[in-house]
C-alpha cells in the first residue's frame, strides 16, 4: 500500500446507510406520471437501472420514502448469495421513485469520491467479503447487516486520486454503455429482417417458390436416447442467454441427487432443445456442441427427420424467433402461472410458415446468420472490455499502478 494512502472501515466513508420501506405493488413498471419502488434488480455491477421498479398501488404511495439521489449509492442489502451487496451508482434525483426495504442508499462523508467508491465496492475482494458476511437461513436468499457492511475495510487514497480513479472507472462505463447500445441496434436490426424474411413478406431476389403452413410434427422427431452421467457424456444445461452450455458450479444441483443411476437425456450436435417450463421466455435453442452430451429429463430434444427439405439454421431462427415464441407461450398449459409449460405433443402441433425450396431456407438462414455473426463479435468485444476494466481497476484500486494528480 502507498505510504500516503490508509486503511478504513466503510464506516468511515459512509455516514448513513438509509432504507426504504416495502409497499403493495403493481407486477409492472411504473411511468413517468406514476410512482415506483425499485426492485432489487435495479443495482448491479455498479450500474444503477431506474426502469427496474414495481407500480406502487394508489392507497400506499403515502407509505414510501426515499427517493434516489444524484451521487448516492444504492445498495442490494437482501438478495440471493450471489448477488447481496450489488450496488449502483445514482447519476441524477428521481421523484418518482423509491426504494423498497430491501435496499439502501449510502450518504457519503466530505472527502469521498462516489464514482470510485462504486468501484471499491463492485471489486472482487469486497464482493468476496459481502458473500462471507452474509447470513440467512434460506439458501436462495441472503441478508448482510449495516454493521458488518460498514465494517468492510478497504484502501484509501486522497480525495484527487480517489476522483482520478473514478473518471477513469466512467470512461470504461461510458464505452461500455455505448458498445450495449450498438448490440441492442443491432439486434433490433434483425429482429425486424426476421419479421419479414421468415413471414415471406419480403423475398429474396431469385427465388418464386410457394410457401406453405406444415405443422412441426412432419419437420421434427423427439430424441428419447438416455444415459447416467460418464466421461464422455458430461452434463449441460440450456439457457436463454447461451443456449446448450457447460454447468457452472452455480447452476450445477447434482450433489442433491440422491441416485447415482440417474439417466439423462442424451443430446447430439444439430438438436433443438427447450425447456417446456421457459419456453414462452425464450428457453430454446440449437445444440452446436460437437459431442454428445446430457441434459435435464426436463428438456425436450428434437431433431430434423429429413435434412434434405428442411434447412437447420433456418428453423432455428424460425423457431427462436419473438413471433414464434409468443405462439409458443400460447399453448402453455397449467393451473399456475409460474408452472404453466409448453408441452411436447401441443409443440409438435404447431404449424409454421416456411418456404418448401431449402435453398431459400438456406439464404435466409444465411442472411441473419451474418448479423448473429456480428452480434457474437460485438458481444466478444464488450466482454474483453469489461476484462480491461476490471484489471485497471484492481491495479488502480490497490495502488499498484498511480495516476498523475
Amino acid at each position: 500500500m502507498p505510504n500516503e494512502w490508509k486503511q478504513v472501515q466503510l464506516k468511515e466513508l459512509i455516514s448513513t446507510l438509509d432504507s426504504g420501506v416495502s409497499v403493495n405493488a403493481e407486477d409492472y413498471p411504473t411511468d413517468n406520471t406514476g410512482y415506483g419502488v425499485l426492485k432489487t434488480s435495479s443495482v448491479a455491477n455498479g450500474y444503477f437501472y431506474p426502469n427496474e421498479n414495481k407500480k406502487i398501488k394508489k392507497n400506499e404511495i403515502k407509505r414510501a420514502k426515499l427517493n434516489p439521489k444524484k451521487g448516492s449509492i444504492i445498495v442490494s442489502r437482501a438478495n440471493t448469495p450471489e448477488l447481496v451487496g450489488e450496488v449502483g451508482y445514482v447519476d441524477q434525483d428521481y421523484e418518482n421513485l423509491f426504494l423498497s426495504d430491501k435496499l439502501w442508499q449510502t450518504s457519503l462523508r466530505e472527502s469521498v469520491d462516489g464514482l470510485w467508491l462504486v468501484s471499491v465496492l463492485t471489486s472482487q475482494e469486497i464482493r468476496n467479503k459481502v458473500k462471507v458476511l452474509a447470513t440467512g437461513t434460506s439458501s436462495s436468499m441472503k441478508n448482510i447487516s449495516k454493521e458488518n457492511f460498514l465494517s468492510l475495510s478497504t484502501m484509501l487514497p486522497g480525495y484527487n486520486e480517489q476522483r482520478k480513479i473514478g473518471k477513469i472507472a466512467m470512461i470504461f462505463d461510458k464505452a461500455l454503455e455505448l458498445k450495449g447500445r450498438y448490440i441492442e441496434k443491432k439486434r433490433e436490426q434483425k429482429k425486424g429482417l426476421m419479421l419479414t424474411l421468415l413471414t415471406g413478406k419480403m423475398r429474396l431476389p431469385g427465388f418464386e417458390s410457394e410457401w406453405g403452413y406444415v405443422p412441426l410434427r412432419e419437420i421434427l422427431q423427439v430424441r428419447n436416447e438416455k444415459s447416467v452421467i460418464t466421461e464422455e457424456l458430461p452434463l449441460f444445461s440450456l439457457t436463454i442467454e447461451d443456449g446448450v452450455t457447460a454447468k457452472t458450479n452455480r447452476y450445477n444441483r447434482e450433489f442433491l441427487v440422491k441416485s447415482d443411476n440417474k439417466k439423462y437425456k442424451i443430446s447430439r450436435k444439430g438438436d433443438i432443445v427447450y425447456n417446456p417450463s421457459n419456453l414462452r421466455f425464450g428457453a430454446i435453442a440449437l445444440n452446436k456442441v460437437d459431442h454428445p452430451l446430457l441434459l435435464s429429463p426436463i428438456y425436450e430434444i428434437l431433431y430434423i427427420r429429413d435434412k434434405e427439405q428442411y434447412h437447420l439454421e433456418f428453423l432455428t431462427q424460425l423457431l427462436t424467433s419473438d413471433r414464434q415464441i409468443k405462439k409458443f407461450s400460447a399453448k402453455a398449459e397449467g393451473t399456475l402461472v409460474e408452472r404453466m409449460a409448453v408441452k411436447i405433443d401441443a409443440f409438435l402441433e404447431t404449424d409454421i410458415y416456411i418456404p418448401f425450396d431449402i435453398d431459400e431456407q438456406s439464404k435466409i438462414a444465411e442472411v441473419l446468420s451474418v448479423i448473429d455473426r456480428q452480434i457474437n463479435l460485438l458481444r466478444s468485444e464488450l466482454e474483453e472490455l469489461k476484462l480491461q476494466k476490471q484489471g485497471l481497476m484492481q491495479l488502480l484500486l490497490t495502488g499498484k499502478v498511480r495516476v498523475k494528480v
